[in-house]
């Protein structure tokens, strides 16, 4: 697993110069407009898909049916992208932190939290559907898992749904505790289909 989980973060070497000067730009914007919440909700999220995307250099060098003449199963090789994107999101998570708790003090460190979160949901949406359609063919798919929550979410702002009373007649449930709790069942989910899809494929 440790070796599967390497051979990931090697892959993504190639990106390193781009995936910095992203992570820079998105620093400096934080520091100028007082902001430190924008570098962690943006970096948590684009470092936990940064796995995912790098699956398209799998794709053009085949290394997945040369995986499978090694002493690995499929399970594992599915695991080990999950537990490469996971851990790079805590990396992240880490600096996000640090640079929040400068910038924006300790009562705003859950908000780093909850991107985290959002993050893994997103990986949870993501990877199931790169290993059935491939990175390319995935890519508008995932787009639109995306997008469509929001655009909902806009238009029924735009209809004047009233939140606050919605809210009210729910559960007085932590939301970092919700996201967590559903963070974590979209996760185990995600992996389940995952190991699923991955075991019916043909290199």
């Amino acid at each position: 697993m440790k070796a599967l989980i390497l051979k990931d973060l090697f892959c993504l070497r190639a990106q390193a110069k781009s995936v910095l000067l992203v992570l820079a730009v998105w620093l400096v914007i934080s520091v100028t407009t007082g902001n430190g919440q924008f570098f962690s909700a943006l970096s948590v999220i684009y470092v936990i898909l940064l796995p995912m995307m790098s699956m398209s250099f799998d794709e053009r060098a085949h290394w997945d049916s040369r995986a499978l003449t090694m002493p690995v199963t499929r399970a594992q090789i599915v695991l080990g992208r999950y537990a490469a994107a996971l851990l790079m999101g805590l990396a992240m998570l880490t600096l996000g932190c640090a640079v929040t708790l400068v910038m924006d003090g300790a009562e705003q460190l859950s908000f780093c939290l909850g991107f985290f979160f959002a993050g893994v949901l997103m990986l949870s949406v993501g990877m199931p559907l790169v290993l059935k359609l491939g990175v390319e063919k995935a890519r508008i798919a995932i787009t639109l898992c995306y997008l469509i929550p929001f655009v909902l979410l806009l238009a029924a702002e735009k209809l004047g749904l009233d939140w606050e009373k919605l809210a009210s007649g729910l559960p007085d449930i932590p939301l970092l505790s919700l996201l967590a709790a559903l963070s974590a069942a979209a996760l185990a989910v995600s992996v389940l289909i995952s190991v699923a899809l991955y075991s019916k494929k043909e290199f």
